[in-house]
């Protein structure tokens, strides 16, 4: 958590709420499912459900997919992305953080407020639990999902052949078609020169790394 709160606070948090790419829609839909379910575990006595729920999402998928996903858009150091599109990302960054640390207060009560205490300069005890929000609460938020398994096998691929993360790859990738709104960051991440989408699956000649993911073979 601390951790995560220190690269957040590297942002500013806006204001009013822009337009948001996919990504950031999946995973504040996916958050706000999280939050329903918790709402209704904390109510019944539960803490254990809660407690872990909140940490799958925010460690299994938030530091370890969306936070990766979204750093060179957030910081826009080469302009690659619009400013619309970088405050997209510190919005998002801040919606989760912000409700996530509230979710948590009843169990975790020191951490979350001294990390809201600086971040947001009010105690976290003196906020509503983060109740979860309709509109989002009915979106779909397979995408999360689905990134996350693209992610761990491009990952795996690399690591397979010895590969630092940050190196290139040449061959073509054929990731599933749902993703194509999710390009520009997936490319970003993992250093994909070429990539082709595909409907139901790829050509017969590629090869399956892993997940949905298939690279071209020659």
């Amino acid at each position: 958590l601390w951790n995560i709160a220190r690269f957040i606070s590297s942002f500013p948090k806006p204001v009013e709420k822009v337009s948001l790419r996919a990504l950031d829609e999946a995973t504040i839909a996916y958050l706000n499912n999280v939050l329903m379910k918790i709402d209704q575990a904390y109510s019944e006595l539960d803490v254990y459900e809660p407690t872990n729920m909140i940490y799958q999402f925010t460690w299994n998928y938030f530091a370890s997919h969306y936070i990766e996903l979204v750093k060179n858009r957030a910081y826009n150091v080469q302009s690659k992305y619009s400013e619309e599109e970088q405050i997209a990302a510190w919005y998002t960054l801040h919606y989760v953080l912000d409700r996530v640390l509230r979710a948590l207060a009843p169990v975790m009560p020191f951490i979350t407020d001294a990390i809201y205490e600086r971040l947001y300069g009010e105690s976290v005890h003196e906020k509503r639990f983060p109740e979860p929000e309709p509109e989002w609460v009915n979106r779909d938020y397979s995408l999360a999902l689905l990134i996350m398994d693209v992610n761990s096998a491009i990952w795996s691929y690399k690591k397979k052949r010895n590969m630092k993360f940050s190196e290139p790859i040449h061959e073509k990738v054929y990731l599933p078609v749902k993703l194509e709104n999710v390009l520009k960051e997936i490319a970003d991440l993992h250093h994909l020169l070429n990539v082709e989408f595909y409907e139901d699956k790829p050509p017969e000649n590629a090869l399956h790394i892993g997940g949905s993911v298939y690279i071209a073979t020659g």
